[in-house]
């Protein structure tokens, strides 16, 4: 299960809190971003069947909800699927960032389900 926020530990040099403990329905993919007093976990999704600058992210609360979940774009860049990558910050529903090697990506949203 998650911690309680009273179980939450700050990471010192950065205030930042640590990665809590994963609860049952966030995916083992996805990633912790921790931020002062909060924190989200983020799952990148691509496949084939996908536009080929297209990507979904899915953003879960600390405890497990699902926040939102969104098809975003990358305009004329590939992000790896193969090697390691690393959400970073800013990353929410509108915007997500992401690190890998050297490079940085900063993904758009452009499609939320109906559902939303």
């Amino acid at each position: 299960m998650f911690k309680t926020p009273a179980q939450m530990v700050l990471v010192e040099s950065r205030g930042l809190l640590e990665t809590p403990e994963r609860s049952d329905n966030i995916p083992e993919s996805a990633q912790w971003l921790g931020g002062v007093g909060a924190g989200s976990w983020f799952v990148l999704h691509h496949d084939d069947a996908m536009g080929k600058y297209q990507y979904r992210v899915q953003r879960f609360s600390m405890g497990g909800e699902l926040e939102c979940d969104a098809l975003f774009y990358l305009e004329d860049a590939i992000i790896d699927m193969n090697k390691p990558y690393h959400f970073s910050y800013l990353s929410h529903c509108e915007k997500c960032t992401i690190l890998q090697g050297e490079q940085k990506f900063v993904l758009e949203v452009i499609y939320y389900p109906a559902d939303r």
